[in-house]
């Protein structure tokens, strides 16, 4: 029996090399039909979100009653290219299962060099990081469909509310309260509880259940949605990239024009870097090589080398030799013997046509550059950097949301008082110990971390 459909669920939504805990992406694979399908094979592909194939499984069905699907396991600290540079780097990707004609795509996983859920335990100490004061839904109603809830009065307390869907009668009520009739013309609502609070939905009517349908929502103070978090992230990694190290903080693999836009079959580049001027003194003649410096630090490797007039390849010396300087990205060419003559030519055509010392645009090259050493994953002050870079703003955003709009707080029973202040001094030093740790720690080793990936800058 032929499968007719497939369905995709992923176990996670983030992952990273750098976590081993959460470094593996389990794929579970729901065949239909669910039974019957002995044999029946299917291709399960992590791609980048520009298309990119990064890792390929095929997935073989056995006589199993498969209702609950088959896993399969993409680890993508292990997935590496044939010289164990690795291909995962961060962004967005996607898994696909593929039994022609049959095409399904799984919603999105991010590769992250660290975690939402590793950012909030480890480098936000765990302190609660708070959006706003304001009461929101921990999620949205689910059951209740076409009811989005947008806010909650201010005296409305923290707990678990029921909303309530009258289908019969066409009604909403929220907490025991007064039910609301709807209204097909009025797409926003006011639901009072028993208790004289309220909160304010809006409505699809189009999306309203057929049925009578109730759900337990929960209501807490907002606290940044992981998204935010990633972004905060993201923003910390090009920061450290760009700003403080200047170095790319993962191997991305570099080309220059044409390579970058016309790359050959089963060829990729992370990045786009400069092309380089051809110098005459760039030549030594004692030595016959060539002395390059690519704008790039942590050049790991270099794959070609080639001479372009214009958009015309005029010299290629692929076949040569490249010794390349990790850390300053210096390029010498060295090449062979038998190529000896056909530089000589070739420099001599420049003297005859009275070519000028320097042609701009000339070196074009491919390669990789980038913080990494084969074989390990351990860039543990670099994360450090990276985290600590992005704690900072996280912290200071839920210190000034953590009670905001209050000056101070009293409470009295039984003789007994209790008093709270809310000023910003007072409320940031709930978070002043982490924050003070982060900018200590950056204070500390932002220069040995530059020292020691890119080495002391000589202008």
């Amino acid at each position: 029996m032929a499968l007719t459909d497939l369905n995709i669920y992923l176990n996670r939504k983030e992952v990273s090399r750098f976590e081993p805990s959460r470094s593996k992406l389990k794929v579970r694979v729901v065949p239909v039909p669910a039974t019957g399908i002995d044999g029946e094979a299917v291709t399960v592909s992590l791609f980048r979100k520009n298309g990119l194939e990064v890792k390929q499984e095929t997935l073989t069905f056995g006589a199993d009653d498969y209702t609950k699907g088959a896993f399969i396991e993409f680890d993508v600290a292990e997935i590496k290219d044939s010289d164990g540079f690795p291909i995962c780097l961060q962004g967005e990707y996607y898994v696909k299962a593929v039994q022609s004609p049959i095409e399904k795509v799984s919603s999105p996983v991010y590769v992250s060099m660290i975690t939402v859920d590793e950012m909030k335990s480890t480098y936000a100490f765990g302190c609660t990081l708070y959006a706003s004061e304001v009461l929101a839904p921990k999620k949205q109603p689910a059951l209740v469909t076409g009811v989005t809830i947008k806010a909650a009065s201010e005296k409305t307390p923290a707990g678990i509310y029921s909303l309530v869907y009258d289908n019969t009668n066409g009604t909403l009520s929220w907490n025991g309260g007064a039910a609301v009739t709807l209204d097909v013309n009025i797409n926003e609502e006011v639901l009072p509880d028993l208790r004289g609070n309220y909160i304010t939905v809006e409505i699809d009517h189009f999306e309203l259940p057929g049925a009578d349908a109730s759900e337990g929502i929960v209501l807490d103070k907002q606290v940044m949605t992981d998204e935010a978090l990633r972004g905060q992230i993201r923003k910390a990694v090009t920061e450290v990239e760009k700003v403080i190290l200047k170095v790319f903080v993962e191997p991305n693999r570099i080309a220059t024009e044409p390579y970058y836009s016309n790359p050959e079959a089963g060829e990729w580049f992370d990045r786009k870097v400069p092309d380089l001027a051809y110098y005459e003194n760039d030549f030594n003649r004692n030595m016959l090589a060539w002395h390059l410096d690519p704008p790039v630090y942590q050049l790991k490797r270099i794959d070609e080398v080639k001479g372009y007039m214009g958009n015309t390849p005029v010299l290629d010396v692929k076949s040569g030799a490249y010794t390349v300087n990790e850390k300053s990205g210096i390029l010498d060419i060295l090449p062979y013997n038998s190529e000896y003559s056909y530089l000589w030519m070739f420099l001599g055509q420049f003297r005859f046509w009275g070519f000028r010392r320097m042609i701009p645009g000339f070196w074009r090259y491919k390669g990789v550059a980038g913080i990494y050493e084969k074989g390990k994953d351990d860039i543990g002050d670099i994360l450090k950097m990276i985290g600590y870079t992005a704690a900072i703003p996280l912290l200071s955003i839920a210190g000034q949301a953590y009670r905001a709009g209050f000056a101070s707080e009293s409470t009295s029973k039984d003789g007994v008082t209790r008093s709270a202040s809310y000023t910003s001094s007072a409320t940031f030093g709930i978070y002043s110990a982490p924050m003070k740790e982060c900018t200590d720690w950056l204070k500390e080793n932002k220069g040995r971390l530059i020292r020691h990936y890119r080495g002391i800058s000589v202008v």
